[in-house]
């Protein structure tokens, strides 16, 4: 279905998009950024307990860019708020003016689903970079054109929190007077730390359980999940996967045998998916024995998650990031980002200044923010648990 306004128009795709729809919907990213050096390809995923639907600009007969509106069921069964999504926004620089198009249409669909506001969302995470970086972007986080946040604001959308991926250069030796502290911190709350078994299905699916648990308590968010219940083939490779992508995961076990922390980290996979990615922005699936042997030389590691659980908190396991440093330095690893941190959350910005200060290291600081539409005013429960 077409909506026009002069000789610009929107297509409707409906709530699934086929084979050639999606060729569609990849090549407008494609073209667009086709000589951005380093812009990395929107993950587009439709879980089961999602809601989309898809939308292309057209102007002057050519997709000039496209967007869906989604309703996350699991956000909405975990967070307890009725907030829809705007995903996978893509516009053409040149036609920035008609993007207020796109998005109204995402927006009616939301509206007309009840929902009470929407949040933009880019590579699944609730915010959209802020500034341009002439280096890559933190794998999974967004790479978009900063101006994209002026577009959304005259949309009606607010800035509602800041977040920000901290670049830091790593110290040739990790500091053996913290890893003494971390020890005898463990051994006073009776904990052990180990790697994940990942041949272990009972083990996995804790992990899964707990740490889905702490970013969604702690941050509001969860990043797209590797491993999917209703997937038994993604399960069964879960382990291999981490053993051949370098994904290295250590948990924290209380006295009574559970899983009270996680810590993992992996090198950074957009260096080695860069090279991988053709003129159009599409993967060159004969070069995955290259990208897995890449793997090996990269000196900049990411941290894919690392948190406690709510009664853990507070009792001097912020250690956590001394006994993670000495890890990814044994690694051979240069470079850290450290992943999403909610600029709100002070003791997690003061440690990393502590850090930099402590070791005489440089960080560069790449801010996101998330970005709010209300509707109506939110349900109190809305109100209480959005992105805290």
């Amino acid at each position: 279905m077409h909506t026009s306004n002069n000789s610009s128009s929107i297509l409707h795709l409906g709530t699934k998009i086929g084979r050639q729809q999606r060729r569609l919907w990849r090549d407008i990213e494609g073209h667009i950024f086709q000589q951005d050096a380093n812009y990395i390809p929107t993950i587009s995923t439709q879980r089961k307990q999602d809601s989309k639907e898809f939308f292309v600009l057209y102007h002057n007969g050519k997709p000039v860019g496209r967007a869906a509106a989604t309703i996350d069921k699991r956000w909405m069964k975990q967070k307890g708020d009725k907030l829809g999504f705007i995903d996978d926004f893509i516009i053409d620089s040149g036609c920035r003016h008609l993007a207020d198009m796109l998005i109204q249409h995402c927006l009616t669909v939301l509206k007309d689903k009840e929902m009470e506001g929407a949040i933009v969302r880019s590579q699944s995470f609730p915010a959209l970079c802020a500034q341009h970086s002439d280096e890559l972007p933190p794998f999974g986080m967004p790479c978009n054109p900063h101006w994209y946040i002026d577009i959304f604001q005259q949309n009606g959308f607010v800035k509602h929190k800041e977040w920000a991926n901290f670049r830091l250069e790593l110290p040739a030796t990790s500091s053996s007077q913290a890893l003494e502290r971390w020890n005898k911190c463990l051994t006073s709350l009776k904990l052990e730390s180990s790697p994940l078994h990942t041949i272990r299905p009972r083990e996995i699916r804790e992990y899964i359980d707990v740490s889905f648990q702490i970013l969604v308590d702690h941050f509001g968010y969860t990043p797209m999940q590797l491993v999917d219940y209703d997937s038994a083939l993604k399960f069964l490779l879960f382990g291999p996967f981490c053993r051949i992508a370098k994904m290295q995961i250590y948990i924290l076990r209380n006295s009574s045998g559970r899983i009270v922390g996680t810590m993992s980290y992996h090198p950074d996979y957009n260096i080695a998916i860069k090279p991988l990615i053709t003129s159009m922005h599409r993967f060159n699936p004969s070069a995955l024995p290259r990208f897995f042997m890449s793997l090996r030389k990269i000196k900049r590691a990411n941290i894919g998650a690392i948190g406690l659980t709510e009664d853990t908190r507070g009792k001097g396991l912020v250690r956590l990031v001394d006994f993670g440093l000495d890890l990814v330095l044994h690694d051979g690893y240069e470079q850290l980002d450290t992943g999403p941190v909610l600029l709100e959350n002070q003791v997690v910005v003061k440690m990393v200044n502590s850090f930099c200060n402590r070791y005489g290291t440089s960080m560069r600081q790449m801010p996101y923010f998330t970005l709010l539409n209300t509707f109506q005013p939110l349900t109190r429960q809305g109100r209480e648990t959005t992105l805290t």
